[in-house]
């Protein structure tokens, strides 16, 4: 299986996951693991992790998300890679309407009481943090780890990239501003999106031939 089938297969997987915690959430079934998850933020509580997690949590913010694809965007473009910043781009644009469009629809409100920064004015499910700002960083450490000429470098980059990824969930249910199936549920529809592009951008770079040409970066340098 070549990794254009993987990614899409990958997407198809994600995206059956996504749809059966969707399930979840209308049956009710999250209720155990939301109680469950918020037990466990308390018992961790502590003056470092909680500011650790207040900075963490603004790298998912759009005043962080914005600017950095933009700035990527046009970096990228002055390279030559147009297909690495029309990817960046759609990807978080695309990943905010879908966010905006769940919320709106299941309008579940925000938990109450448990938060230790300003409830945000947007509902609760699922959550932007778990779902954009995942998919956004996941795609865009990707991008420019395949622009490295040095594999340590790279690696490094990825995986950076993968527990940022990871640490955005985490840190809206330690701050209490999200359920866990809010997280659970954003993460499952991040990973969707981040195979359905990579997909996209595999295939649609090949077809054009900025995947193979595109400039690369002496992490050395």
């Amino acid at each position: 299986m070549n990794q254009y089938k993987v990614y899409r297969t990958s997407a198809l997987v994600c995206c059956a996951v996504s749809a059966l915690f969707l399930l979840f959430y209308v049956q009710g079934v999250w209720s155990v693991v939301d109680e469950t998850a918020f037990a466990w933020a308390f018992a961790i509580r502590q003056e470092a992790l909680t500011v650790f997690f207040q900075a963490l949590t603004f790298l998912g913010t759009g005043y962080a998300t914005a600017p950095l694809a933009i700035i990527t965007a046009i970096v990228m473009l002055r390279k030559g890679c147009r297909a690495e910043a029309l990817v960046i781009v759609v990807t978080l644009l695309g990943a905010f309407l879908v966010n905006e469009g769940m919320k709106a629809y299941f309008a579940r409100p925000r938990p109450e009481g448990l938060h230790l920064i300003a409830l945000p004015g947007s509902y609760s499910y699922p959550s932007g943090h778990a779902m954009v700002g995942s998919a956004f960083y996941l795609i865009l450490f990707d991008l420019i780890r395949f622009q490295l000429r040095h594999k340590n470098g790279a690696r490094l980059l990825g995986i950076a990239g993968v527990v940022l990824a990871l640490l955005l969930p985490v840190s809206r249910v330690y701050l209490g501003v999200h359920y866990a199936s809010d997280v659970l549920s954003g993460f499952a529809w991040a990973l969707t999106l981040y195979y359905f592009f990579r997909y996209g951008y595999g295939r649609w770079g090949k077809d054009k031939g900025t995947y193979a040409s595109a400039p690369t970066i002496d992490a050395r340098s």
